[in-house]
């Protein structure tokens, strides 16, 4: 009888002992953590990242320009950008002059006929002349929408000084893009 009791309790002690955890120094991390550190820190940094890295391997934004330049008066300065996807993507961005400019978005044939004519009769986007401008958008603060879109084909972003005097420097406020994941 005795001996049927020490069994029990010995396996009672047991289990007991092999459900709790043992126990850790208060610097050390639980050892559940330590086990899995390294999964859990893969899967924080795609959950965080994830994001960023999809648009990079997806290659999702075209950036067209997103430094300061300038024109000189009566000219223009263009920036050529191929959009690859087919469905229609967004355009963003901003600038601001020292003197009024223009801003026009353009298909390649509409830029054909600018170089040749000097005049921007078509255009995707036209603003200006203008001290500064921001591409529409609507649907902010939430989910930002451009309401100018393209779809595949080759582009230019033209910025035009129509002043014959005056040097015009640009400083880009948001940087032009287009965003090709849409």
């Amino acid at each position: 009888m005795f001996e049927s009791m020490y069994w029990i309790s010995r396996a009672s002690y047991k289990i007991a002992t092999e459900i709790q955890t043992e126990p850790s120094s208060p610097k050390e991390p639980p050892r559940w953590l330590r086990r899995h550190a390294a999964a859990l820190g893969i899967i924080i940094m795609f959950t965080v990242l994830g994001g960023g890295i999809a648009a990079i391997a997806l290659n999702c934004e075209i950036n067209i320009v997103n430094s300061t330049f300038s024109i000189q008066p009566g000219n223009y300065v263009s920036y050529s950008f191929t959009e690859s996807s087919t469905s229609r993507n967004g355009v963003y961005g901003g600038f601001s002059s020292n003197t009024p400019i223009s801003m026009y978005l353009m298909n390649a044939s509409q830029f054909a006929t600018f170089t040749s004519t000097k005049t921007a009769n078509s255009t995707l986007l036209s603003a200006g002349p203008v001290a500064s401008y921001n591409i529409p958008e609507i649907g902010c603060p939430k989910a930002c929408v451009s309401t100018v879109f393209i779809t595949q084909g080759g582009y230019y972003l033209v910025f035009n000084n129509p002043s014959n005097s005056v040097l015009a420097t640009v400083t880009i406020t948001q940087p032009v893009h287009a965003d090709s994941c849409g």
